[in-house]
């Protein structure tokens, strides 16, 4: 794995039709590492060409991000923020290093870009006229978390397979803070691929893992706006 370059660092699963090219640019002020769950050698070894590096675990998201962080801690200490997005959101490298700004200056710990495309929680969408929204709630798809927010939940990362009710458990183990968990409507990513298909692929349903998640940690489907930042 090459040296950390630079503060941020952005981490995400990708297949062989994965778009995460276009988050790249020459310049770049955040670095990427790459889980791929393909079976290429050829495309494992493009992808690492433009990757801090490119690393080959076959599983799902959040238990992958686990074992990174467990087979390289170091990563831990070399990043002040670090953001996990699916392989299919369309965004570019200088809205993502808005991103990394914008949490840095509210000094937030959990957080998200608004998004648009495919969808699953109305919340996530763009609010006009909002910079951001404090919410008790951040979407599983895309979140962004300070350093010591990811060494807080890093445990959960690998108890639940899918990764259904993520979302609700990490602001309860936060303490659901009043300005420190937020949805950033200043940026906006595109969910490109439909949701609702290839759960079969899962050991227990996902429907299941969440039900039983919220049962164990007393969870209740409440998003909700705290309030918000004006552009």
């Amino acid at each position: 794995m090459q040296k950390a370059t630079n503060k941020g660092l952005v981490i995400a699963p990708c297949g062989d039709d994965s778009i995460h090219p276009q988050w790249l640019s020459k310049g770049q002020d955040f670095d990427l590492v790459l889980l791929y769950y393909g079976q290429s050698d050829a495309v494992q070894e493009a992808y690492a060409r433009s990757a801090r590096a490119c690393l080959r675990y076959h599983d799902e998201k959040w238990p992958m991000v686990y074992r990174l962080l467990m087979d390289c801690p170091h990563l831990l200490e070399e990043y002040d923020y670090f953001w996990f997005p699916d392989d299919d959101m369309a965004t570019d490298a200088a809205q993502i290093s808005k991103l990394f700004a914008i949490n840095r200056k509210y000094d937030l710990w959990l957080s998200q870009p608004s998004m648009d495309g495919y969808f699953s929680h109305a919340i996530t969408q763009k609010v006009e006229g909002s910079l951001l929204r404090y919410t008790n709630f951040v979407e599983i798809g895309i979140p962004m978390m300070s350093r010591a927010t990811l060494r807080r939940l890093l445990p959960t990362f690998a108890t639940v397979r899918s990764g259904w009710g993520l979302d609700f458990l990490w602001p309860k183990k936060l303490g659901y803070p009043m300005d420190k968990i937020a949805i950033i409507d200043a940026i906006t990513v595109t969910h490109t691929r439909p949701i609702g298909s290839g759960y079969d692929r899962f050991p227990k349903s996902p429907h299941q893992e969440m039900s039983e998640l919220f049962a164990l940690h007393n969870l209740v489907d409440l998003k909700q706006t705290l309030w918000s930042v004006p552009l």
